[in-house]
């Protein structure tokens, strides 16, 4: 079987019961191949350190960790399995995240890694019948209860898996009023009285011109003799009657 070391496969069965009992922690470190931007196993691979912390794996270039060329959540494996023939044969598991395929062959201890890599995803999500053994309920437990920082599936192509869900928010506090209910709507003001119109001015009263008793007239003329010329005296006295309304009748030159 290509899930293990040829050869090796008692030692790996011990090595495996070893493991079981002593894998317990949830960090783990070491070099391996994998494949090369989830083309074919068998075409080309690419040797990685693999760093385990928690749910979270990453892989560098060299061993002091300072060249990372991808990283994924553990969380996000859709399954595990460990394929004997097809592009990715010869590799010790296959491992679909939600976003992309890995596959990792690794250099040593290859027990210890199997139970790391088994333990930390549901028992269910293991396809090959071979490396449910590997599964360890404490250890699972173990992983599902160390919290870790949000971290997503990337390579050095940049990031390709979906971002960790997001911490649920605290239930905003409820208010006393519905928010259903319709907001009550305002009374309309009521409209300004109208201002009174102002009451038209009353039509002017008619008062008939003063009327000059027929003594002040002859008064008048006698007046106007001394100091006129005839012909003024007499437009005037025909004015001044025209204008009192025939109150008495003068003619130029007596009364």
């Amino acid at each position: 079987s290509t899930c293990a070391p040829k050869g090796q496969n008692e030692a790996v069965s011990i090595e495996h019961k070893l493991n079981k009992s002593i894998m317990t922690s949830t960090q783990k470190s070491g070099w391996a191949l994998k494949s090369h931007r989830g083309k074919s196993f068998c075409k080309r691979q690419e040797k990685r350190f693999f760093v385990v912390e928690g749910n979270f794996v990453s892989y560098y270039k060299n061993g002091n960790k300072s060249n990372r060329t991808g990283k994924f959540d553990m969380r996000t494996i859709v399954s595990l399995s460990c394929p004997e023939s097809g592009e990715h044969a010869g590799c010790h598991v296959l491992i679909k995240l939600q976003s992309k395929t890995i596959a990792v062959k690794f250099e040593d201890d290859y027990g210890g890694w199997m139970a790391c890599f088994c333990s930390a995803v549901a028992l269910e999500c293991i396809k090959t019948p071979s490396l449910e053994q590997y599964h360890s309920a404490d250890l699972h437990a173990s992983f599902r209860g160390k919290p870790g920082s949000n971290i997503s599936a990337t390579s050095s192509l940049g990031t390709t898996a979906t971002p960790r869900p997001a911490e649920p928010e605290p239930p905003e506090p409820v208010s006393t009023s519905y928010r259903d209910e319709p907001s009550p709507t305002p009374a309309p003001s009521p409209a300004p009285a109208p201002e009174p119109e102002p009451e038209p001015a009353p039509p002017p009263k008619f008062e008939p011109p003063p009327t000059a008793s027929p003594a002040v007239v002859r008064t008048w003329v006698e007046a106007a003799k001394k100091a006129l010329p005839a012909a003024a005296v007499a437009a005037s006295g025909l004015l001044l009657v025209s204008r009192i309304g025939g109150g008495g009748r003068s003619r130029p030159g007596g009364a």
